[in-house]
């Protein structure tokens, strides 16, 4: 085996934290551009920052920063990404989990 279990998981939570940084600072600019009328990043590249594993920089800087707190559709679909990571996680706890994101991902 080339990673052990502790590797995985390193690397996991490494990745999650790197991303989630840059979806907070993308959170922050984005507020910074929209105070000054600048351009700004679209509201589908924040959800696929978050959906690649951002959602908890997301998540933090739209309540820290108070940005797109009220925007909808699009706090819908940032709870809607959390969630479905959440389940994806929580399904690795469990002995089945594996098999059922196999099974989820090979008949999308």
């Amino acid at each position: 085996m080339l990673f052990g279990n502790y590797d995985i998981a390193f690397i996991a939570t490494a990745y999650i934290c790197c991303v989630s940084v840059f979806s907070y600072l993308c959170f922050a600019w984005d507020k910074r551009c929209s105070i000054r009328g600048e351009w700004r990043i679209s509201e589908s590249t924040l959800l696929l920052i978050a959906l690649a594993g951002g959602s908890i920089g997301s998540v933090i800087g739209q309540y820290v920063l108070r940005h797109k707190t009220c925007k909808q559709p699009f706090k819908f679909y940032l709870h809607c990404v959390v969630v479905l990571q959440l389940v994806l996680v929580l399904s690795l706890c469990f002995e089945e989990g594996l098999p059922f994101i196999r099974q989820l991902f090979i008949s999308v």
